[in-house]
């Protein structure tokens, strides 16, 4: 398990962001267009999920409070003379309970702005990620795209209005797209479709697995790209198995030829604006039409083209104490430049304005953890490009509370209305004069109950000079997981790599032996030896507090190798080159001095990985004598 969680971290995120759309199909007449909507918004308010009902757990509890002086949003309209009433976790605008008021205990945020739970729309999660995002505001996340085990923990968690130190969550599970397809590369193994004909079963077997909505990939065949994708048929057809299974479909498009498909397939939603072209009045038509709703995730849109970090946000915000040195790691990374368009973010934000201004509904998501972006914190800089792409205040708060629930089964997550879940963020700041004014976050409250928003993940991992030395087995000075063998193999690709301890070595007295083939099935290969310095690897080391350099001890087949270097809050490793030359098996000793390799962040090591190269297809080298250089003491 560890060797399966370290390397879904190695594989690059890649977001086949984007949008859009071509030429436009035939449009029906004005008539069935109409029946088209309204048979869709029967389906939308079929599938809204209730939680109002009380769950055996939820009524042992007996949290009540009254919230009084505040202005407060319920997310649609503002309320300035009224109490905010908080009974087992939920809002409560009930006459029953007004003899008992008086009993309630009383907070007062006079002078202060009180906004419902954000929800950001678009987002992959994993590990701590909804712990991280209730942090900055963000009380409920639609996932579009994990395992669907994970969704299903983190439901089990969600069932009641109980103390719940992080966001709830909604997901599509595993998406729908091709052998080959975007969604393939990050080396999951998961079901692909490759045929109208399958489109039924695909849908209910994702139904199965505790998917709310079903996310599709589309490409449209003349776009160059190096994925395969489904045919316009099967996306078609899997629109078409979704709303029967009376779900909703949304989908993942690349340019705007694409996303003209799926609106006229009857997507629900699209879930990235496109940036390679402005729409054009028919395709706004269309969607109005066909009700079509877009998330337009500029913030990873703005950190392909190199705007990615912590700019957005202000210097005097509570945001910059809650920012961890993994977050910051992430917001700087940028996507590496594959697009020759410098205008790309401003088609972008110009198709947001021309949208918003037809009367589409754009929501808010961000696309975390992409590079650039991270969970909770990114939606505050995606409301900020929103702003700047024209968006009123008010509609963008309202794109990121009360408008998801139109069309996802969030129940009344995103409202301060009766019987919704009391999800609401406290601010110091009028949000109306300013959308930076939700960086001013006081308090966050989850089910009724504050968060503890300035928790941070510490290490207090004391690092020995020496890691190891294999002198009797494959451990490890550090913790009490061994070296471990790793290979693209686990994620369907056909690398292969053993490791075992033997008796002889550079210094005579043991070392790791690995041996293994670099196959060509899988678009990233590797295999080798790995080391993780703890079990989930979210727990990082300082390299960089006593030390200045590793050094190892290497000999075997001659060729290039790569040390990679995993850091707290990146999905992709560094990488580190280094040569064997041929020396008949004698050891040769390797530094990676720290200084030289600046853009690593050293203090948030979580992992090391010795792997060899594209040029082996088969090696064999001896891992030695691993350890640390300290740096020189001033005196």
């Amino acid at each position: 398990m560890k060797g399966l969680i370290a390397m879904a971290a190695f594989i690059l995120i890649i977001v086949g962001l984007l949008l859009a759309l071509p030429t436009p199909p035939d449009v029906s007449s004005t008539d069935a267009l109409n029946k088209q909507v309204i048979s869709k918004q029967n389906r939308l308010s079929n599938n809204k999920s209730d939680d109002s009902q009380l769950s055996l757990n939820e009524k042992k509890i007996n949290h009540q409070l009254i919230i009084k002086g505040a202005s407060w949003f319920d997310g649609d309209t503002w309320h300035h003379d009224s109490p905010l009433i908080v009974i087992d976790g939920r809002v409560n605008f009930s006459s029953d309970f007004s003899e008992e008021l008086s009993d309630l205990p009383v907070i007062d945020f006079s002078g202060k702005y009180i906004i419902p739970g954000l929800i950001d729309a678009h987002t992959h999660t994993w590990g701590s990620a909804l712990q991280q995002a209730v942090r900055f505001g963000v009380t409920t996340e639609l996932d579009m795209f994990t395992q669907p085990t994970f969704v299903t923990q983190a439901k089990q968690q969600q069932s009641d209005v109980a103390d719940r130190q992080q966001a709830d969550i909604f997901s599509s599970g595993i998406l729908a797209t091709s052998e080959g397809g975007h969604g393939t590369e990050y080396g999951i193994n998961i079901p692909t479709i490759d045929s109208p004909e399958q489109a039924l079963e695909f849908v209910k077997q994702r139904l199965a697995e505790g998917s709310d909505y079903i996310k599709i990939v589309y490409i449209q065949a003349n776009k160059k790209t190096p994925f395969t994708s489904i045919s316009r048929d099967t996306l078609n057809a899997l629109v078409k198995a979704a709303h029967q299974m009376n779900v909703m479909a949304v989908v993942h498009t690349s340019d705007y030829e694409s996303a003209y498909h799926a609106v006229s397939a009857g997507a629900d939603g699209l879930v990235h604006v496109f940036h390679d072209q402005l729409i054009s009045n028919d395709l706004l038509l269309l969607m109005k039409q066909k009700n079509t709703f877009v998330i337009p995730t500029l913030s990873v849109i703005s950190s392909m083209f190199g705007k990615a970090g912590t700019n957005f946000i202000l210097s005097n915000s509570p945001l910059q104490d809650r920012l961890t040195p993994a977050i910051i790691n992430q917001l700087e990374q940028s996507f590496d430049a594959h697009t020759p368009s410098k205008n790309a973010l401003n088609i972008a934000q110009k198709n947001v304005q021309l949208m918003h201004q037809a009367g589409i509904d754009i929501l808010v998501g961000t696309d975390a953890p992409n590079p650039g972006t991270a969970h909770g914190v990114s939606i505050h800089n995606e409301m900020q490009l929103l702003q700047q792409a024209g968006m009123p205040v008010l509609s963008i708060l309202k794109a990121a509370t009360s408008l998801p629930g139109k069309y996802f089964p969030v129940a009344k997550r995103g409202q301060l209305i009766d019987g919704a879940r009391a999800d609401f963020l406290v601010l110091s700041k009028n949000p109306m004069q300013s959308i930076n004014n939700t960086q001013f976050i006081e308090h966050v409250y989850k089910n009724g109950y504050p968060i503890n928003v300035n928790h941070t993940e510490a290490s207090n991992i004391k690092l020995p000079a020496k890691l190891a030395d294999f002198k009797h087995d494959l451990s490890n000075q550090l913790t009490s997981n061994p070296f471990f063998s790793t290979s693209d193999d686990r994620f369907q690709g056909n690398s292969a790599a053993n490791i075992k301890w033997q008796n002889i070595g550079c210094d005579t007295m043991g070392s790791a032996l690995i041996t293994g083939s670099i196959g060509q099935s899988f678009p990233y290969p590797w295999a080798g030896a790995m080391l993780t310095f703890s079990e989930n690897m979210e727990i990082p080391v300082d390299l960089n507090a006593d030390y200045k350099q590793l050094e190892f001890n290497v000999s075997g087949t001659p060729g290039q190798y790569r040390l990679l270097v995993f850091t707290q809050g990146l999905q992709r490793p560094a990488e580190i080159n280094y040569t064997i030359s041929p020396t008949d098996n004698t050891c040769q000793q390797i530094s990676v001095v720290f200084e030289q390799h600046s853009s690593i962040n050293w203090e948030l090591v979580t992992g090391l990985a010795w792997v060899a190269n594209k040029e082996h297809k088969a090696f064999e080298f001896m891992l030695d004598d691993i350890h640390f250089k300290a740096k020189t003491k001033k005196h």
